[in-house]
């Protein structure tokens, strides 16, 4: 035998009084079968609607996710090559420094 049906389960999803849906599981007619599916197509319109909504919204995540990652990227390189001016700027003051304190020995003595 099929597993047991939730009567109060379809009756809540369709809308249908629970003594419809056992009427339709018992004695099933074409009227209470059109019935039942007229009750339901709104619902099923609904989660198609909801399931394109969600199938939108995960193209938009991945599409922000992978903008943010392409930023993150140029700001790293930005930064990367700020640290590497400043490391070369670095160097040159010291060995600036290095030159004009020689000179001034030189001088002096």
């Amino acid at each position: 035998m099929a597993a047991e049906i939730d009567v109060r389960a379809v009756s809540a999803f369709s809308s249908l009084a629970e003594g419809a849906i056992t009427s339709l599981r018992e004695t099933p007619t074409t009227e209470s079968v059109e019935n039942f599916l007229r009750a339901i197509l709104p619902k099923i319109k609904e989660c198609e609607q909801t399931k394109s909504k969600q199938v939108k919204i995960e193209v938009e995540l991945e599409t922000v996710v992978r903008t943010n990652e392409s930023k993150t990227k140029v700001l790293q390189n930005s930064r990367d090559k700020a640290l590497a001016e400043s490391s070369k700027v670095r160097v040159e003051l010291q060995t600036t420094g290095k030159d004009s304190s020689q000179e001034e020995r030189i001088i002096c003595d």
